[in-house]
């Protein structure tokens, strides 16, 4: 099991703070401080839970003292249910818990089926990204009229362009999402696959048709 020298060399080596490993963990920052101040007896789940957080964002733990960072990571996990959208839209706040922002890019989006599930929920779905400097953009087919997002977020692009499944990209992350029966997400993180899907996003985009107002129908919370 790591020890409270190696929690805080791979924080360190992750230039993250005790909130960011809190959030990561779901261990709460006086539990984090405690522990790495030397104090008490943390249980063998709540050590556990601090090196999943710090392996599953690149973090490999060598022997009793050392820590390296690995210089590309490959992870995959799969989500099923209503659930697992929200794992995904959790995923992406984690991602970029650092405030400085970046792209989140989605590939033959149709946002019925999240209204249908999320409602006025999505609203602060919206907020938080726009909160973390999340900068979203939306590849759609151009028949879509159904819009939950603001219009300038999207591109219009041919059916033809898409496959049956819709993905995700956001910092060294893609996610697949298959919406045929019930949701099911399947999140890989991998830099050099969601580079190589950002870059097809990013041609398609640049194709692509900016919506006409009169021509969809807008959410409006």
């Amino acid at each position: 099991m790591i020890t409270l020298q190696q929690i805080k060399a791979a924080r360190s080596l992750l230039n993250w703070k005790q909130s960011d490993l809190a959030l990561a963990s779901g261990i709460s920052v006086p539990a984090i401080a405690k522990i790495e101040m030397g104090q008490g007896n943390p249980r063998q789940t709540t050590l556990e839970a601090l090196k999943n957080a710090f392996e599953n964002s690149g973090i490999d733990f060598l022997g009793t003292h050392g820590v390296d960072q690995r210089q590309e990571r490959f992870s995959s996990e799969i989500f099923y249910g209503k659930e697992a959208i929200i794992r995904i839209w959790e995923d992406i706040e984690v991602a970029f818990r650092d405030g400085k922002g970046g792209d989140l890019l989605m590939s033959n989006l149709d946002e019925r089926p999240f209204f249908k599930l999320y409602g006025q929920r999505m609203k602060g779905v919206f907020q938080r990204r726009l909160d973390l400097k999340i900068v979203t953009r939306a590849l759609v087919k151009d028949k879509k009229d159904f819009f939950l997002m603001p219009l300038e977020w999207h591109r219009a692009v041919p059916a033809a362009i898409f496959g049956p499944l819709t993905y995700f990209v956001y910092a060294d992350r893609m996610a697949i999402l298959d919406f045929k029966t019930s949701p099911r997400f399947i999140l890989i993180q991998n830099k050099s696959l969601a580079d190589t899907f950002r870059a097809q996003f990013e041609f398609n985009w640049s194709i692509g048709n900016r919506l006409d107002p009169k021509k969809v129908k807008l959410w409006q919370p």
